[in-house]
């Protein structure tokens, strides 16, 4: 018996052919949503997979992971996420139980929206430092984000940062939203006005946008509504020619 994880990329139907093995194989397909939205779940996994899809949240997956990783003892457990499982997200802990039990185990990586981030911004991904995400509410994390960016930023790498997305409210953190979390802990003055910063809304999608501005323009901007969609930021460090100049082309905020 095996535990596969099955990244379903950007688009949802990467490695269709291979995804659609597992899961015609498969005792129980557990399909989770809560790293980042997919706007549905691909039919075919539906189709083939029938009442064995069941559907899991965060707390499903945190908590009870063990379980998942018991079960996979006497069945075939497959857990499908959009993007790349084991990028950004918790589901190494699942690998690490299935081996030390014993567990065969098997990943389909699917294409990272922070591969395809660095890729769309013509940033060259060998200068990314450190990536981290922002979240409401918590100013350690907050201070850790601003840390992380001063540290990248001294030597001379890009800060790509992930925006806060909670399936359970609906909630997906805008740009704006995001830069000003910041500012309001960067006692530092880490994050100048006139800094640039590239955002990067729905990846993958037709409604893709791409577009750069400074850090004064951003969180003058607003920070409500529908309009942005998923968005990842990147603050550049130092910049190649190569990489200023494709940063030119691309449109403003």
């Amino acid at each position: 018996m095996a535990l596969i994880l099955i990244g379903l990329g950007l688009y949802g139907d990467e490695n269709k052919e291979r995804i659609l093995k597992y899961v015609e194989s498969a005792d129980v397909i557990y399909i989770e949503r809560y790293t980042s939205p997919l706007g549905s779940i691909p039919s075919y996994i539906l189709e083939a997979g029938g009442d064995r899809v069941v559907l899991v949240s965060r707390k499903d997956l945190e908590e009870g992971g063990s379980e998942i990783v018991e079960e996979a003892l006497n069945k075939n457990v497959v857990v499908i996420t959009p993007g790349n499982p084991m990028i950004a997200t918790t589901h190494s802990y699942l690998i690490i139980e299935a081996r030390k039990m014993g567990v065969k185990t098997e990943i389909v990586h699917g294409t990272s929206s922070i591969c395809a981030a660095i890729a769309e911004s013509g940033l060259h991904i060998y200068k990314l430092g450190g990536v981290s995400t922002v979240v409401r509410g918590e100013k350690a994390s907050v201070d850790r984000v601003l840390k992380i960016i001063r540290d990248n930023l001294m030597r001379g790498l890009h800060t790509l940062l992930l925006l806060e997305y909670a399936s359970d409210e609906d909630y997906m953190m805008s740009p704006p939203e995001a830069i000003n979390i910041l500012l309001e802990r960067d006692s530092e003055g880490v994050l100048s006005p006139s800094r640039m910063v590239v955002v990067l809304c729905n990846l993958g999608r037709e409604d893709m946008r791409i577009c750069v501005s400074t850090i004064g323009e951003l969180a003058s901007m607003p920070s409500t509504g529908d309009d942005w969609g998923t968005c990842i930021l990147i603050i550049p460090g130092e910049l190649h020619f190569m990489e200023r100049e494709y940063l030119d082309i691309l449109n403003r905020c």
